[in-house]
C-alpha cells in the first residue's frame, strides 16, 4: 500500500506540473506557486485517509455496510491511479480549444474521491462549491431565458441575440437554439447545424432539429446529405425518408432490407413511406406473407379499420381472403363459410383460427361446439390448435367456470404462457380444489413458483389439505415481505407486519453530483419554470440510461423537490424498494384526512388510492380520459358534483382540493353500495360497480383473498392487491393505528350487493 501511495504522489505531481506548464506556455511565464511540494501532497493524502475513516464510522452508525479503512484506502488509490493515468493521457492529446479552457481555470483540479461502499463516487469540496455556484448562476439566468424565449417568439432578433449570448452555459440553451434554427432552417448554414448537432445531437431538442432538417433535405431532394446526417431512430417517417434516400442513391438492396421492420407495425404508416413502399412492392420483395403478418398485428391491437387498405399490396387472386378476414372480424359467426372450411390453403387456416378465437371471446359454448363438430383437427398446426383451446379455456376461466381447466389442460406446456399457467391455479382456487392448486403451482416457472405471491397460495393449499406444519413455514417466509400476500401471511400466523422501511441517505455532495448531470439540470429548470410536461419528458429521457446508484439519487432529488410522481417512477426503476418516505409521500395529507373524516372513511385508504392512481401528479390524465389526483372520469365527476351541489368544469379536476373532495365522495358511495366492504368498493372504483356486481353473481360466496386473486381483469386484480397493501403502509406513514388486513377482508357473498338504488 505504501508503494501505491508513492505512485499516487508521483502522478499527482506530474499532473500539477503539466497543468502549470500548459498555463505558463499560454501566458508566457511560469507560475511556480501552483506546483505542489512533497509535504503538500503528503498532507493531502493524510486528509483523504482521515476523511474516509470518518465517513466509514458515520456509515456504520447509520447501519450502512462499509469496507474496512484499509480496503477503502487501497481501492481508492487503485481507482485514483487509473483515473489520473487516463487524465494524463487525455491531456497529452488536448486540442487548442481544450487548452483555452485550461487557460481560463488554470488552478482548478477536479479529482474523484470514493464514497463508502454503498454510495459510489463523491466529489471534492472544490467541485461541490463549483456545482453550487453554477446552480445559483442558473437560478439567476431563468428570467433571461424567459425574456429570450419571448423575444424569439415576437421576432425581436437583436434583443434575442443579446440575451442568448449570456445563456450559453444555461441548461435550456439547446432548446432555445433548436427553436431558433428550426424557424429558419432554409437560410441557415449547414456548418451551424452540424456544430449544434455535434454538441447536442443526442438531446431532445437535438433529435427534433435533426428530424426537421431531414424533412427539409427530403423536400430539396438532397439525398446524399440525408444519408450523411441520419442517425438510427424509432421515427418511422425518418426511417422511410432515409430508405428513400438510399433508393435514390442506388442503394436499393439496403433500402429494401430495412423496410421489413418499418412495415411490421399495427400503426398507420406516415405519408413519407408511400414512395419507398411502392418501390419495395414493385420489386416483389413485399410478399403476401408480410401482408398477412401485418394484418394479424393490426387485428391484435384492434386496428381493424385500416386493414382493407392493405388490399393493394396483394395479388388480385388473394384479395378476397382479406375481405373474408375483415368480415369475420366484424361478425365471427361468419366462420361457418363452406369455402373457408373446405380450403386447405394456409391463409384459410389462419383466418379460421382467428375467427374461432374471436368467437370464443364472446360465445365460448358456440366456439367449442363448432370446434368439435365442423373442424378437422389435422388441418391446423399444433400452435393454432393450442391457441384455440387456450382462448376457449380463458373465456370460461374469466366467467368462473370450472370446465375451463379441461380446455386449459389441453394446451401443451411449450405453448402455455405465464398468464395461462397462472389461470390454471386461479380456476382451482376459485373452486377450492386444493390438490389441483398444488399441482398447477408446481407447473409454474421456477421464478413464479418461488415468488411470495404463489408461495402464499401454496401455503394456503397445504393448510387446507392438513399439512399445517409445512404451511406455517411457508407463511413465515412470506410474512417477511411487504406486500398484500405478506400481510395476509402475517395475519395467518399472528406476527407483526414487516414494513422493511430503510431510508436512503446521501450527503449534499453526493446528490449534487447527480443533480449536476445535464439532463437532470434541464428537467430541473423546466420544473421550476412551471413547464411540467416538458420537465417530465426530459426527466424520463435522461434516466433511461441511468445505472442503479444514479437512479436512487435521482429519486431522492425529485422527492426533495416535492416532485413525487417522478420520485416514485425513478425509484421504481431501481432495485431498491425500501425507502417508504420516497415511495409513499404524505402530500395533501391534511386535506385528505379532513375529507375522509367528514365522510367516515379511512384516510389511509384515500391516500392509497391517490398513490396508486396518479402518484400525486395533479395534472395526470389517463389514456381513457381519467383526470387529476384520484383519476376521476369527467362524467363520474360531474355526477358526484351534482349530488354535492358543486359547480365544476372538466378543467377544474386538476385542482387538488376539488379532485380529492369528489374522489373521496365517490369512494364513500362505492363503500355504501357494497355494504361497507372495502375490497369490493376498491375494485368498483377501478373497474366500475356494474362489473363488480356481475363478478359477484358469477362466482358466489368465497374468501376475500381468493376473490381478489380471481378477479378477471388483470389491471383491477393488481390494483386491488396494491391498494389493500398500501392502506397498511399509509397507516404506518401517517402515524395511525394499524388495522390488520384480515379485518378488511371479510368473506364475500352475493349479499354484499346492497343499496342498488345508487347508480353510477
Amino acid at each position: 500500500m505504501h508503494n501505491k501511495n508513492k505512485l499516487v504522489t508521483l502522478v499527482l505531481t506530474f499532473l500539477f506540473i503539466e497543468s502549470a506548464y500548459s498555463t505558463s506556455m499560454s501566458s508566457g511565464s511560469v507560475d511556480r506557486s501552483v506546483i505542489p511540494t512533497q509535504s503538500t501532497l503528503s498532507q493531502y493524502n493524510a486528509k483523504q485517509l482521515v476523511a474516509n475513516k470518518t465517513r466509514s464510522i458515520s456509515a456504520v452508525k447509520k447501519h450502512v455496510p462499509v469496507e474496512s479503512t484499509q480496503t477503502v484506502a487501497t481501492r481508492k488509490n487503485t481507482a485514483a491511479i487509473k483515473q489520473l493515468s487516463a487524465t494524463a493521457s487525455k491531456r497529452s492529446t488536448q486540442t487548442t480549444h481544450a487548452s483555452a479552457v485550461v487557460r481560463q481555470e488554470p488552478k482548478k483540479m477536479k479529482l474523484a474521491r470514493l464514497e463508502p461502499a454503498n454510495t459510489g463516487i463523491q466529489v471534492l469540496a472544490a467541485d461541490t462549491v463549483s456545482i453550487r455556484n453554477r446552480l445559483r448562476r442558473i437560478a439567476r439566468q431563468r428570467n433571461q431565458y424567459r425574456a429570450a424565449e419571448k423575444a424569439l417568439i415576437l421576432g425581436k432578433r437583436i434583443e434575442y441575440g443579446l440575451l442568448i449570448s449570456k445563456l450559453k452555459d444555461y441548461p435550456l440553451y439547446p432548446y432555445l437554439v433548436s427553436k431558433d434554427y428550426s424557424s429558419r432552417l432554409k437560410s441557415l448554414s449547414h456548418t451551424k447545424l452540424k456544430s449544434f448537432l455535434k454538441l447536442h445531437g443526442t438531446t431532445i431538442p437535438g433529435v427534433r432539429l435533426r428530424f426537421s432538417w431531414v424533412r427539409l433535405l427530403a423536400r430539396q431532394q438532397r439525398w446524399n446529405k440525408i444519408i450523411a446526417i441520419y442517425r438510427p431512430t424509432t421515427s418511422r417517417q425518418q426511417r422511410c425518408l432515409y430508405n428513400k434516400a438510399l433508393y435514390k442513391t442506388n442503394k436499393k438492396r439496403q433500402a429494401f432490407s430495412n423496410m421489413k421492420k418499418v412495415w411490421l407495425t399495427h400503426r398507420r404508416l406516415p405519408a413519407a413511406c408511400k414512395f419507398i413502399i411502392a418501390r419495395w412492392h414493385a420489386s416483389g420483395r413485399l410478399t403476401a406473407p408480410l401482408v398477412w403478418s401485418r394484418v394479424e398485428l393490426m387485428l391484435a391491437k384492434k386496428r381493424s379499420r385500416n386493414i382493407l387498405t392493405l388490399k393493394q399490396f396483394l395479388p388480385s387472386s388473394k384479395r378476397h381472403w382479406l375481405i373474408t378476414w375483415h368480415n369475420i372480424q366484424r361478425r365471427p359467426i361468419k366462420i361457418a363459410n363452406k369455402k373457408l372450411l373446405s380450403s386447405k390453403l394456409p391463409i384459410a387456416r389462419r383466418i379460421l383460427a382467428y375467427g374461432l378465437k374471436r368467437l370464443a371471446r364472446s360465445q365460448p359454448q358456440d366456439a367449442a361446439l363448432f370446434w368439435r363438430r365442423n373442424v378437422k383437427k389435422n388441418t391446423f398446426n399444433a400452435y393454432q390448435a393450442a391457441q384455440i383451446n387456450r382462448q376457449i379455456g380463458m373465456t370460461y376461466a374469466y366467467r368462473g367456470k370450472y370446465e375451463s381447466l379441461k380446455w386449459l389442460s389441453k394446451v401443451p406446456e411449450k405453448y402455455a404462457s405465464d398468464k395461462l399457467k397462472a389461470w390454471r391455479v386461479r380456476v382451482a382456487l376459485a373452486h377450492k380444489k386444493w390438490p389441483k392448486v398444488l399441482f398447477w403451482i408446481n407447473k409454474l416457472k421456477s421464478k413464479d413458483y418461488k415468488s411470495f405471491r404463489w408461495t402464499y397460495w401454496r401455503a394456503r393449499a397445504l393448510e387446507a389439505t392438513g399439512k399445517k406444519a409445512q404451511a406455517h413455514k411457508l407463511f413465515q417466509r412470506v410474512a417477511k415481505d411487504r406486500s398484500f400476500e405478506g400481510f395476509l401471511a402475517a395475519d395467518r400466523i399472528r406476527v407483526p407486519y414487516s414494513f422493511q422501511s430503510r431510508t436512503l441517505h446521501y450527503t449534499k455532495s453526493q446528490l449534487l453530483l447527480t443533480e449536476s448531470k445535464p439532463g437532470i439540470l434541464r428537467a430541473r429548470e423546466f420544473y421550476f419554470l412551471g413547464s411540467i410536461r416538458a420537465a417530465r419528458r426530459e426527466w424520463y429521457y435522461t434516466i433511461r440510461k441511468f445505472k442503479e446508484l444514479d437512479l436512487r439519487r435521482a429519486a431522492v432529488i425529485a422527492h426533495r423537490w416535492h416532485w413525487h410522481d417522478r420520485a416514485i417512477l425513478t425509484l421504481g426503476k431501481s432495485r431498491y424498494r425500501d425507502d417508504l418516505r420516497v415511495r409513499f409521500p404524505l402530500k395533501h395529507k391534511s386535506m385528505v384526512t379532513k375529507r375522509s373524516k367528514d365522510l367516515q372513511i379511512e384516510p389511509a385508504w384515500a391516500m392509497a388510492v391517490i398513490r396508486r392512481e396518479s402518484a400525486f401528479q395533479v395534472s395526470a390524465r389517463s389514456g381513457v380520459g381519467a383526470r387529476g389526483l384520484m383519476q376521476l372520469m369527467p362524467r363520474t365527476a360531474r355526477y358526484v358534483a351534482r349530488k354535492l351541489k358543486i359547480k365544476m368544469r372538466t378543467a377544474h379536476l386538476k385542482r387538488p382540493a376539488l379532485n380529492i373532495r369528489l374522489g373521496v365522495s365517490y369512494l364513500k358511495y362505492q363503500l355504501d353500495r357494497f355494504s361497507g366492504h372495502p375490497v369490493l368498493a376498491t375494485a368498483a372504483y377501478n373497474a366500475g360497480p356494474h362489473r363488480v356486481t356481475k363478478w359477484l353473481k358469477q362466482r358466489g360466496p368465497r374468501a376475500a383473498d381468493i376473490w381478489v386473486e380471481t378477479i378477471p381483469y388483470h389491471e383491477t386484480r393488481e390494483y386491488t392487491r396494491n391498494i389493500m397493501a398500501y392502506i397498511a403502509i399509509y397507516e404506518r406513514r401517517m402515524g395511525l393505528k394499524l388495522n390488520r388486513l384480515k379485518h378488511r377482508l371479510k368473506p364475500i357473498s352475493v349479499r354484499a350487493i346492497a343499496n342498488t338504488g345508487i347508480n353510477f
